[in-house]
């Protein structure tokens, strides 16, 4: 990670991110099957964690075809998760051989999808 101040721990099917002793960010492999897997994200998503969520996808892109984020537990997403998630539609549209699907937004998240148009652009559905 960029900020040698976040720490990550992993735990069983849990990652986490903390910032002095705080935990600012998780990821949680809740199932895999073949090259399809759901990872459960939580806590926010704000400048300083957004290169945690990027490696969360990326990592879960190199070992499965399809990926569905599970966003029911991510209370806040800045704009630096949004591009995070430009960034990885793009790639993903390029090379042709992914595919991620967003699923249970929070409410706020929701919101934030919606308010930018996101929830157009990306596989986002309840």
């Amino acid at each position: 990670i960029g900020n040698m101040d976040i720490k990550k721990e992993k735990i069983g099917n849990k990652t986490v991110y903390t910032y002095m002793n705080e935990e600012m960010l998780s990821s949680e492999l809740k199932s895999a099957e073949g090259d399809k897997a759901v990872i459960s994200i939580g806590g926010t998503v704000r400048t300083f964690s957004a290169p945690c969520f990027d490696e969360i996808i990326n990592d879960a892109l190199a070992k499965y075809r399809v990926v569905t984020l599970d966003l029911r537990d991510l209370s806040y997403m800045a704009s630096a998760g949004l591009r995070v998630l430009l960034n990885m539609q793009q790639k993903i549209d390029e090379q042709e051989q992914n595919e991620v699907r967003i699923r249970h937004l929070s409410k706020a998240v929701r919101d934030v999808f919606e308010s930018t148009g996101f929830i157009n652009l990306l596989d986002v559905t309840d």
